[in-house]
């Protein structure tokens, strides 16, 4: 039965939900990643062009009719920018994060099973499926992240006044998932465990909201562990008496 899970370690946002009798676990969240806070930027441009018509158009009809055209016209532009005066800066301020959760937010959907790890997100057109055992031995797998290149580029472009602007592109982050599978075959003498990595995208997001979903990802990955288990490489043949007893023999 699926049922979510709250425990003191796991932060509320996003919501794991895990199935006792199938041992799957299950995450969704919509991101807001840099990308959706410039298209907020953006948006609020246009509304706030759009609201400078409508307060003209509001002050014209509110100014009565004056002989002189002129008269009106001044009286109506002092109306129309006290009014924007006020409205501007408020819409500047609150519309483009509002529109980037309501309106640019993008879903990222992750299913945790003993057998493997899959997830959706907008930078892959199909889901990706991460097999947890290769060959007989385990493939381990944890989320991390680090910062969003990409981000830092058009940060670097931004002029150094704009610092609130730059504000969502220095918190950019990608979420990643790092996955770790043994290489016995690649053996180095003085090294016990040998493992290959490899680093896969999972979404880009903002630092806040990186915190917490690599918190509730990690606990997934630990509670759908396979029951796969990994070759004890821990024990190097080097320096061991090879004419010696086994533990067999003894």
């Amino acid at each position: 039965m699926k049922r979510r899970l709250i425990d003191p370690g796991l932060p509320p946002w996003p919501a794991l939900y895990f199935d006792d009798e199938t041992h799957r676990a299950f995450v969704t969240a919509r991101l807001v990643d840099w990308r959706a806070v410039e298209r907020g930027h953006a948006t609020t441009k246009v509304l706030v062009a759009m609201m400078c018509v409508t307060v003209g158009y509001w002050a014209w009809i509110q100014v009565p009719p004056y002989e002189d055209v002129i008269v009106r016209l001044f009286l109506v532009f002092v109306l129309a920018a006290i009014v924007m005066a006020v409205l501007a800066p408020a819409m500047r301020v609150c519309c483009p994060m509002f529109l980037a959760r309501t309106l640019f937010a993008r879903r990222l959907s992750l299913l945790f099973t003993p057998e493997a790890i899959g997830y959706r997100s907008w930078l892959f057109d199909n889901g990706v499926r991460i097999t947890r055992s290769f060959n007989g031995r385990s493939v381990q797998a944890s989320f991390t992240m680090r910062a969003d290149v990409e981000a830092q580029d058009v940060a670097a472009l931004r002029h150094q006044d704009r610092e609130k602007s730059r504000l969502h592109l220095n918190q950019a982050r990608l979420l990643e998932v790092v996955v770790r599978g043994t290489a016995s075959r690649l053996r180095n003498i003085g090294d016990s465990v040998n493992t290959r990595l490899r680093t896969l995208p999972v979404a880009t997001l903002d630092a806040r909201q990186g915190e917490k979903i690599t918190v509730v990802l990690n606990a997934a990955v630990e509670l759908t562990q396979g029951t796969v288990k990994p070759i004890d490489l821990s024990r190097s043949g080097f320096g061991l008496d090879l004419d010696g007893p086994t533990d067999a023999e003894v």
